[in-house]
């Protein structure tokens, strides 16, 4: 071990700290700055600013400090009376008041039957006002009225191409009809009315009568909202007292019934999120698409499904159509899978297959059938082409290569992220067809050359109009909008 003392170390700057006061070289330094700048701000006259400056930064509020606060009646005191052992009260639940207004008590533990109702059947159906019930007259009425003397429906019919190049959009026929974007369009089937059903992605219904009374404040928009997700189909009914049917993404069906003035629930999926709805001419079978590609039927009167679901597309289904006017057991089906198919319903089944598919280069957004029953199929597919497809009775029954198009129409139909794709339609004469155009416009073509008949557009309608409709007589078109607007052409 070492024995010898250790030696000292000088350290520098502390050196003559015993002989300052115990105040080292750095603290000596700064002592001398601080002399030096007091000196300074006294030949200017400061040290008066900065004591009031000091002073300023003093004066802090106390964190944490209580507040007094006013003093708040205390609610009453809420105690069990069943921890306390009190009788029940009376709620007058355990009495019913049926429609023949005979009062009947319920025995302990029964239930009341769905027969049974609290009150009378109007009482217990909601109460809408003058406005609704003049809806629902409406919609309730005769759905082919007579003809006012010397028309002729058929002319306007076979005319409506010629006629759509002098369309005009009045100021009075543009109103917004829903809050987001309309996905669905259609005309009511009366030829003496200008009424239109739409639908958006939130689940709203919107009629709007445009044949309304101009002395009157109302635009003749009714906004309902029947279910909680988008809607995926649209379809007028046949009877009088089923006058809409709706299809949606979250696996329901269903019907605005005139006579319950509700729209009654047809048909509910727990597996399956339809994507696209077609009905039959009768109204007696809706045939539903699924968003994985299969396909079904489902009976209306029952809510049960009487085709079973067949695996049709790879992707999601985006239109079904059925050959009304023509054969009615023939069904298009469009599908993201970049295809169109066309199905004998006759003979659907577990191992059923189309007996046509049409390969395309992209995904395909419709395929709808002319409504003059010669067979075209209308196509409107994502690589820029309306395609007419000339099946007629190509259709034997059995598989068949996919026939040319006849024309092959060029337009642009890639509408990008932002607006919803387009869907080419039949004019009522079946001689042209439209689609909207990304110049805000709504295009006329020729079905039979592919030609551009016309072009629709105003200063009124200024956005790009994603879905058309056209009104039964050919008179007039529609034009709906992703900002919710409907604009009415007119001859």
């Amino acid at each position: 071990l070492l024995t010898r003392p250790i030696a000292s170390v000088a350290v520098p700057g502390r050196a003559s700290a015993n002989a300052s006061g115990g105040l080292s070289a750095y603290e000596l330094e700064r002592l001398e700055n601080i002399r030096s700048n007091e000196l300074k701000l006294a030949a200017l006259g400061l040290l008066e600013t900065r004591d009031a400056v000091c002073m300023a930064g003093r004066s802090r509020s106390v964190v944490g400090a209580s507040r007094k606060r006013r003093a708040s009646p205390e609610p009453p005191t809420r105690a069990s009376g069943r921890l306390k052992g009190d009788d029940p009260q009376y709620s007058g639940l355990d009495e019913v008041e049926p429609a023949d207004g005979v009062r009947s008590e319920l025995a302990a533990g029964e239930v009341v039957p769905p027969g049974r109702v609290m009150a009378t059947e109007a009482e217990a159906l909601p109460q809408p006002d003058a406005r609704d019930l003049q809806l629902l007259r409406l919609l309730g009425g005769d759905l082919q009225p007579a003809e006012a003397a010397g028309s002729d429906v058929s002319a306007h019919e076979k005319g409506a191409a010629a006629l759509l190049s002098g369309c005009v959009l009045h100021e009075a026929m543009v109103v917004k009809v829903l809050k987001k974007a309309v996905v669905h369009l259609q005309f009511h089937p009366r030829s003496d009315l200008l009424l239109v059903a739409a639908a958006d992605t939130d689940g709203h219904v919107s009629f709007w009568n445009a044949n309304r009374d101009a002395s009157k404040p109302s635009d003749g928009v009714h906004l309902y909202r029947p279910v909680p997700q988008g809607i995926s189909g649209l379809r007028w009914g046949l009877r009088s007292t089923e006058a809409l049917f709706c299809a949606s993404y979250d696996g329901t069906v269903r019907c605005l019934n005139v006579e319950m003035r509700a729209f009654a629930t047809l048909h509910v999926s727990t597996e399956h999120a339809w994507s696209a709805f077609a009905l039959d001419g009768a109204a007696a079978t809706m045939w539903l698409g699924t968003t994985k590609g299969s396909l079904c039927a489902v009976d209306p009167r029952t809510g049960l499904v009487c085709e079973k679901v067949v695996r049709s597309h790879g992707l999601k289904i985006n239109s079904l159509s059925l050959d009304d006017h023509g054969r009615p057991w023939l069904l298009a089906s469009s599908s993201s899978d970049a295809s169109v198919m066309v199905w004998d319903v006759r003979k659907m089944g577990a191992r059923a297959g189309p007996v046509v598919t049409i390969a395309l280069p992209k995904a395909t957004q419709a395929a709808e059938w002319a409504p003059d029953g010669s067979g075209r199929l209308a196509v409107t597919c994502f690589d820029d082409r309306l395609r007419i497809l000339p099946l007629g009775d190509r259709i034997t029954g059995d598989p068949i290569s996919a026939p040319e198009a006849e024309p092959l129409i060029n337009h642009r139909t890639s509408t990008g992220r932002w607006l919803l794709p387009f869907r080419a339609i039949w004019t009522a004469g079946a001689d042209a067809i439209l689609c909207g155009g990304m110049e805000r416009t709504c295009e006329v073509f020729s079905a039979s050359t592919g030609e551009r008949l016309a072009s629709l557009s105003s200063s009124l309608m200024t956005a790009v109009p994603s879905r058309i409709a056209t009104h039964v007589r050919g008179r007039a078109v529609a034009c709906a909008t992703g900002s919710g607007h409907v604009h009415i052409f007119e001859v």
